[in-house]
């Protein structure tokens, strides 16, 4: 792309109104990881920060990898485990979920829905035609959009116009999951059937026509990064954000409270009888919806005149308001003797994970 060209592209974005906060895709840079860098044998749930993978057959391993085209530093990698030929109900795909609330102002089922532009930069040992399906869910409308890999082991960049729905019910104002993402990487016949692609449909569609098979040989790689979505036909330079930046982004999602050498968690309570403890936990950003829990290891409880350890049972929220800078979370232990004490809770030496969870 020309200097002249990327002024043009800029200029007409400044027109806009959205020379910054262009971007829809958090973590398009494959920066944030706060759940690992490497995944195997996952079948469904997130790798690097909102970043999912779903597949009904483990084929494909992921992990974050610094092989990254100029101007970038990691990328998110896929490896085929076990060579195979799909069968007619496989499918494995890559997906981003982007919130409701940030795509409802694109009109979606009026005359005036808006035009979208999807770029990335891709690359895989495996050349041939790929597919995206995206998915609407509020009105249940679907449509798929190809994209070539021309050359093999060659970064290439891809863009993508998105024409707006102007049929359904369009997409709620909230917190919900308003567009899916769905990068193909290998579909058998249910889902790889001839149909026509760039309409929109209601339902599933035909969800991956024309998807090369990216599992023929073990091995295999696919990768992407700069991942970025806009309003308007034109894909403009990526919008980098800091490190941190993008981490606040992530963590209204996901939160890895927890994970390391022996801290002060939080101060808190004993409840029901001495074998529980509820904790008031403060949290850097306000989460997207009340989250799920996630806990492993032992905490040494403190009360005023005592320290007894355990690991919980159960781990559960017992309040989180909206948009709340804390939350209050319910541990039940056996064992442990506080009763209706102040406590200060502490993880064990570099063995306790502590985890909230609300993804989409």
């Amino acid at each position: 792309m020309s200097k002249a060209r990327q002024l043009a592209d800029l200029g007409n974005v400044y027109d806009d109104g959205a020379l910054s906060n262009r971007n829809l895709i958090i973590n398009g840079a494959m920066q944030v990881a706060q759940r690992g860098t490497s995944f195997s044998g996952l079948t469904s749930g997130y790798t690097l920060d909102r970043w999912a993978t779903y597949q009904t057959t483990a084929f494909l391993n992921q992990q974050q990898d610094a092989d990254a085209p100029d101007g970038f530093t990691q990328s998110l990698k896929t490896t085929v485990s076990t060579a195979s030929t799909p069968s007619a109900g496989d499918l494995s795909r890559v997906v981003y979920n982007v919130e409701a609330q940030d795509v409802s102002r694109l009109g979606y089922g009026t005359a005036d829905a808006q035009t979208t532009t999807l770029s990335f930069w891709v690359k895989s040992t495996v050349t041939g035609d790929y597919t995206i399906l995206v998915y609407v869910g509020d009105p249940n409308r679907s449509i798929v959009k190809g994209y070539s890999i021309n050359a093999a082991n060659t970064w290439e960049y891809k863009t993508i116009t998105i024409v707006g729905d102007t049929a359904g019910s369009g997409i709620n104002n909230d917190n919900g999951n308003g567009i899916s993402f769905e990068w193909n990487l290998l579909a058998g016949s249910t889902y790889n059937t001839a149909g026509a692609q760039d309409t929109w449909v209601t339902g599933g569609g035909t969800r991956a026509s024309g998807q090369t098979a990216n599992c023929g040989a073990s091995g295999a790689t696919w990768q992407i990064t700069g991942v970025q979505l806009e309003v308007g036909d034109t894909a403009t330079p990526f919008e980098h954000r800091s490190y941190g930046d993008e981490l606040a982004r992530c963590q209204r999602y996901f939160q890895s409270v927890y994970d390391s050498a022996m801290s002060a968690i939080a101060a808190g309570r004993g409840a029901s009888g001495g074998d529980a403890v509820v904790i008031a936990v403060p949290i850097p950003v306000a989460l997207r919806a009340s989250p799920t829990v996630a806990s492993s290891g032992a905490y040494y409880v403190y009360d005023h005149d005592s320290r007894t350890s355990g690991t919980p049972s159960s781990v559960t929220v017992s309040n989180y308001p909206t948009n709340g800078s804390v939350i209050a979370l319910y541990l039940s232990f056996s064992g442990i003797v506080c009763d209706d004490d102040r406590v200060n809770l502490i993880s064990s030496l570099g063995a306790t994970t502590l985890t909230l969870d609300a993804e989409l």
